[in-house]
């Protein structure tokens, strides 16, 4: 308490981790049995193999090595905050914070990730290649606000706005048989928030919330392709290389004369062959929406012997937003507004109350992703549509 109106809390957080990772791909061959049923006999003998041939194949045709990767990482984060109050009046409060945090990094668990390759293409089996690991996200942050009773405590307005910077920040995409994570360089974030809350009658409450949001990827050189943009890149490879449609010579290589379409690059692994796709999204917006906000009404009205009636409607906006890390056009949702409302009866020790939530029936989506195995076709996480219900409470 530095004066009577003005205080500082300050904090100090020291973390270390360790993680240990065991990740293999074995090749094999099922071998015919002879275990009899019906008239039918069936295989079922795995074997591992480390044939070649087979290794040769199962690499042209699902681009997958075996593996071994036995790997740890260490991580060690020093965390400070600190926020500063000010309180001219008692109805007054500013606020200056300053906070630092991390989430911590790992390693990738998707099936067809490959091994490092010496310049001759061979595999180095027990080395991982290029995004097997991802590093730590940190940031931080700085906010400025304040909290004000106005109209002899009938009105309450809060309100901050903040800035906050992410280094590494992890970014998950949908790769076909399990999400990715992968480090953005850099991602900028600066918002806006108010919330208000007016006491209009001895009976009703109304209350408003707005936010703000404006986020920028820095730098981020190694993001996922869209799937119009791989779809663009197959067809350029076919194109140079005089591939068809039968699944030959569908790839790029080192040498070819364009590597790059419609903002996505071919990536090229030591041999010089295609090893994967990217996209730059250095300087682009976010997928979360830019604005948000609600407005709420609620009613309370005595009846008799500590009963009393209530009644409550929330409407809540959200702006359009995107649902996946590559930030493709065709994942995205359009505005919506919730309508959400709430009535009943209540004692000191029992309560009825009916209830419907998304009362319009809208129809929205949460996620989305790339369809396994059906390149150019998206599914949708959706959200639950209208649902009307009743609860009763009694509390002994």
């Amino acid at each position: 308490q530095i004066t009577d109106t003005l205080s500082i809390t300050a904090g100090l957080r020291y973390t270390e981790e360790e993680k240990e990772v065991h990740a293999e791909t074995t090749l094999g061959v099922f071998h015919t049995g002879n275990t009899l049923f019906g008239n039918y006999t069936y295989t079922g003998v795995f074997q591992e193999s480390n044939d070649p041939g087979l290794a040769a194949i199962n690499a042209a045709s699902f681009a997958t090595w075996a593996h071994v990767f036995d790997e740890e990482r260490s991580t060690d984060q020093l965390m400070p905050a600190m926020n500063l109050e000010w309180s001219p009046s008692e109805a007054t409060m500013y606020y200056l914070s300053y906070a630092e945090g991390f989430k911590t990094g790992g390693f990738n668990a998707v099936d067809d990730q490959n091994p490092a390759f010496m310049p001759d293409g061979t595999p180095l089996r027990t080395n991982p290649g290029i995004g097997f690991e991802y590093d730590d996200e940190t940031a931080k942050s700085i906010e400025l606000g304040g909290k004000h009773t106005m109209m002899d405590g009938a009105l309450n307005v809060n309100w901050n706005v903040f800035f906050s910077e992410y280094d590494d920040q992890q970014v998950s995409t949908f790769v076909g048989l399990g999400f990715v994570v992968a480090n953005a360089a850099s991602t900028e974030i600066k918002g806006l928030e108010v919330d208000i809350a007016f006491q209009a009658t001895e009976n009703l409450r109304l209350g408003g919330a707005f936010a703000y949001l404006d986020g920028n990827y820095g730098e981020f050189t190694g993001a996922e392709c869209t799937a119009a943009q791989a779809s663009a890149i197959l067809a350029l490879a076919r194109a140079e290389t005089g591939g068809g449609a039968d699944g030959d010579h569908q790839t790029l290589d080192i040498s070819s004369p364009v590597t790059s379409v419609d903002g996505c690059t071919a990536k090229f692994n030591a041999t010089g062959s295609q090893s994967g796709l990217a996209q730059d999204l250095s300087d682009k917006k976010l997928t979360s929406a830019e604005y948000t906000g609600a407005i709420t009404a609620d009613y309370v009205r005595p009846i008799r012997d500590g009963m009393e009636w209530f009644a409550s409607v929330d409407i809540q906006s959200t702006d359009d937003y995107l649902m996946t890390g590559d930030l493709d056009p065709i994942d995205s949702q359009k505005g919506f507004e919730n309508i959400n409302v709430r009535a009943g009866i209540r004692s000191e020790n029992w309560g009825l109350v009916l209830y419907g939530r998304n009362v319009s029936d809208k129809l929205t989506a949460s996620g989305a992703a790339d369809v396994p195995l059906a390149a150019g076709s998206h599914f949708q996480y959706r959200n639950i549509g209208d649902v009307w219900g009743a609860r009763l409470i009694y509390r002994f």
